[in-house]
């Protein structure tokens, strides 16, 4: 009789458990503008994968789709990813949305070109602070990638344990990266 009892205790908690983790786990959509107003809506998801297009939001009081020109936004957040305007090393002509993957000291951000290409082209930058990107591409080998991962290994100068262990390791993969990134940030 006890065990039933436990057992049904232990399914309810698992329950609400679960339910609180979903309603926390939602983030509702946003986009900041240049003038730093942030505004919670739903954005469109017609906006696809072209991310720097115009699309369409909805706010409680705003209930009919209302056109955003992303010239005027600086970031916004779908479904959880964020998305930030950064200058790309070697196209300073324009700011392009890239999704803000990690956040801290160190910076991780990823730009896919899927939608341009029938390749698809994942290039992932860095940056500390409010330094300039750096470009490094984990997906395909080529020449040069030593000379971006010296200024890549820099940004650790004051966590140089960290750096030998990644260097050690000899794994280039998002995966590796993003776990440095991780550990520097946490110190």
């Amino acid at each position: 009789m006890k065990s039933v009892s436990y057992l049904k205790t232990l399914c309810l908690t698992l329950l609400i458990t679960s339910a609180c983790a979903n309603v926390f786990a939602q983030q509702p959509d946003y986009f900041i503008t240049a003038k730093n107003d942030t505004v919670y809506c739903d954005l469109s998801d017609a906006m696809g994968t072209v991310i720097n297009k115009d699309f369409r939001y909805t706010t409680a009081t705003i209930t009919k789709g209302q056109k955003l020109n992303t010239d005027t936004v600086k970031e916004f957040s779908k479904k959880g990813i964020v998305y930030t305007k950064q200058v790309l090393p070697g196209d300073v002509e324009k700011k392009k949305f890239v999704v803000w993957s990690l956040r801290g000291k160190v910076n991780l951000y990823i730009k896919d070109d899927r939608e341009f290409n029938s390749v698809a082209v994942v290039d992932y930058y860095v940056n500390k602070g409010n330094d300039d990107l750096i470009e490094i591409k984990l997906d395909r080998k080529y020449a040069g990638l030593q000379d971006r991962m010296k200024g890549f290994y820099a940004m650790f100068s004051d966590a140089p344990q960290l750096v030998a262990k990644f260097k050690a390791a000899e794994d280039y993969s998002l995966k590796a990266i993003s776990r440095l990134i991780s550990q520097y940030n946490a110190l």
